[in-house]
């Protein structure tokens, strides 16, 4: 009893190593938010760690191998999985082989149109594209299902990088940002380093730390790893920003970017319409990324839907910035022990003195003192403020 929920523990250390992991990425697709459509990497954790089938009858939908370890996950566990549906043309893999190996339906150069259903997934609208285009070129046919596994590549973590001022760069390579220059004595790695599969992952974590742990003058070598078996796997995603349809032009089906904020990609194109270029001025515009998880799930595919209304690369569209906390954080540790004035900082100005000399009263901005107003005497503030704009229009005013 009495004791806090969480504690804040300040360490200062002479390295650090990064191993935030990544983050899968949603498809956009008409229906996407509806009960039952599901991240691919959920459903194995679901079937693996829980011993829980998310549905009985189930459609893949990807654009990279990733998700061919669901559909065989599922198909392990008994479900029945109607087809995985690829936005690639001809994907050649151990985990593509595998899966046509089990029986498993593969629909290659096809999309999910829409996911239709009114409070759960009922059936699945899929057609064949143009993979370039995303543009439909078959005749739109109907599955049944009540799970869609989608994945849409992964994004590597690189909040606490940004946070602490490293800068990242377009991968084009793996369809992602990554670390790239460093302001502090810390590496990234793994999956927050663009470094997607299990066995390169560990190596290079291993090497990450035995490095860090040297350079703060211990004697270290890189830890025995163990052995990881994982066939050879494509994990780069298919670009295909725009989300295929076969609808009249502006009466496309809901297709959401952020989950948290309602934000659909008919939003981002609307903002472009409007005149707002700015990848921080379209957050604003349509809230996209301002939920509480900060764009874990949307930024990538909200940047790509913009890069492709804009006829820009991503990297010359930008990114938005990374505000901690990483995760909610509670107000009791943020505040800590009752500390009065020191709980937050004062910043003053370089005229502050002459301020007080002049018997400033001041109000808060953020955590600058700004001067509000100079009574003299018994003045009310009106009083003075109206003294203040006289002054100012009748001789001249400076404003700290």
């Amino acid at each position: 009893a009495h004791l806090p929920r969480q504690r804040l523990c300040k360490i200062r250390a002479q390295q650090v190593v990064l191993a935030q992991g990544v983050h899968e990425r949603p498809l956009v697709f008409g229906g996407n938010d509806k009960p039952g459509v599901m991240m691919a990497g959920a459903v194995r954790n679901y079937i693996n760690r829980y011993a829980v089938i998310p549905g009985h009858r189930a459609v893949i939908y990807t654009n990279n191998d990733d998700a061919y370890k669901t559909a065989l996950a599922l198909h392990h566990a008994g479900v029945k999985v109607a087809a995985v549906v690829d936005q690639r043309p001809a994907p050649s893999s151990v985990l593509v082989s595998q899966v046509m190996q089990a029986g498993i339906t593969v629909h290659n150069g096809h999309a999910v149109l829409d996911a239709k259903g009114t409070r759960h997934v009922g059936s699945i609208k899929i057609a064949a594209i143009n993979p370039a285009t995303g543009q439909v070129t078959g005749q739109p046919f109907y599955l049944d299902a009540d799970l869609v596994a989608m994945s849409g590549g992964f994004t590597p973590v690189v909040n606490l990088h940004s946070q602490a001022r490293g800068k990242i760069r377009w991968d084009e390579q793996q369809v992602c940002f990554r670390p790239s220059e460093y302001h502090e004595a810390a590496i990234c790695v793994g999956g927050c380093n663009g470094i997607f599969g299990v066995a390169d992952a560990m190596q290079d974590g291993a090497k990450a730390g035995a490095d860090a742990a040297s350079a703060a003058g211990h004697k270290a070598k890189p830890a025995a790893l163990p052995e990881v078996s994982e066939p050879d796997s494509v994990m780069r995603p298919h670009v295909l920003w725009k989300m295929p349809s076969d609808a009249v032009p502006g009466q496309e089906p809901k297709a959401f970017v952020d989950f948290q904020n309602d934000v659909t990609a008919s939003d981002i194109k609307l903002a472009v319409r409007e005149g707002y270029h700015s990848v921080e001025h379209v957050k604003r515009y349509t809230t996209n990324g301002m939920a509480t998880d900060q764009g874990k799930m949307s930024n990538i595919n909200a940047l790509g839907i913009l890069s492709d209304q804009l006829g820009k690369p991503i990297p010359d569209v930008g990114t938005t910035t990374f505000r901690y906390p990483y995760t909610p954080t509670t107000f009791g540790t943020i505040a800590g022990r009752e500390i009065k004035g020191l709980f937050d900082t004062e910043r003053l100005t370089r005229m502050d003195g002459w301020h007080r000399n002049h018997n400033a009263k001041y109000e808060h901005v953020g955590q600058w003192m700004r001067a509000w107003y100079y009574p003299k005497g018994n003045e009310t503030m009106d009083q003075a403020v109206t003294r203040e704009v006289k002054a100012a229009r009748s001789h001249a005013g400076i404003l700290d």
